[in-house]
């Protein structure tokens, strides 16, 4: 991803940000006592789609991740939203997530084999190598609510952004394990992807309901430096969510 389209998608993520939580909220807010506003605990997974060139290096590792073409990566969330009532039947979603991803691989590490005519053997076995990323995302999206039935269709179309974090090598190299955590000069700072979602609320009492949606997702902005993020993605997220009190 070209380092100038990041900049862009990151500066117009946060100027929306910034004009929904300065402008649009405190509008909002005369009207709030007639709506209802809530807050949510959620949780979830997203299914990513990656794409490699050929083998991959990343900082602190003694070998190379031999992934090529196309792979998929689960990335998990766990967080809380905060939604805005515009009107009865509109709000505005943002909140924090933290998200966790990770992917591994086994392998025999070869090189030439002296007098062996060019031939390659096993200098180590069964090497193992496991990456972690963590990151800090944060949704901005335009919510539907259908109804105010005890089952409540509701949909949704915005944004995440997601902040990197650290990530984690684990390495076994001949029974030798090790592990680091830092910062990975593979890893884009920021990500920024489009997300729909189309999902349903169960009212559980007056103020409280619980909730589940499905939601198809595209990177804008890719993860990493050392792939690109092509196609479709897809999540599910479901949580609890309390109105706020009139």
């Amino acid at each position: 991803m070209n380092i100038n389209l990041v900049k862009m998608c990151r500066t117009i993520y946060f100027a929306v940000l910034f004009f929904t939580l300065f402008f649009v909220s405190p509008a909002a807010t005369v009207r709030l006592s007639a709506q209802k506003s809530a807050v949510s605990i959620v949780a979830g997974f997203t299914r990513m789609p990656y794409k490699f060139d050929g083998p991959t290096r990343y900082d602190q590792t003694a070998a190379f991740f031999l992934w090529d073409g196309a792979q998929q990566r689960t990335h998990y969330h766990l967080g809380a939203d905060y939604n805005y009532a515009i009107s009865g039947h509109w709000q505005i979603k943002t909140g924090l997530r933290v998200a966790y991803s990770r992917a591994a691989q086994e392998l025999d590490l070869q090189w030439p084999a002296e007098n062996a005519n060019g031939q390659y053997m096993p200098i180590y076995q069964n090497e193992r190598l496991e990456l972690q990323h963590l990151f800090l995302d944060v949704p901005l999206a335009v919510r539907y609510v259908f109804s105010n039935r005890k089952f409540t269709p509701f949909a949704e179309a915005g944004f995440v952004m997601g902040a990197y974090l650290t990530s984690g090598i684990k390495e076994r190299i001949e029974n030798r394990e090790g592990e680091t955590w830092s910062r990975n000069g593979a890893v884009q700072p920021f990500n920024l992807a489009a997300q729909l979602a189309a999902g349903v609320q169960y009212r559980l009492s007056a103020r409280q309901a619980a909730f589940v949606q499905v939601q198809p997702r595209v990177q804008l902005a890719g993860v990493e430096k050392v792939s690109k993020n092509p196609g479709l993605g897809w999540g599910v997220e479901a949580g609890w969510r309390v109105q706020l009190k009139r």
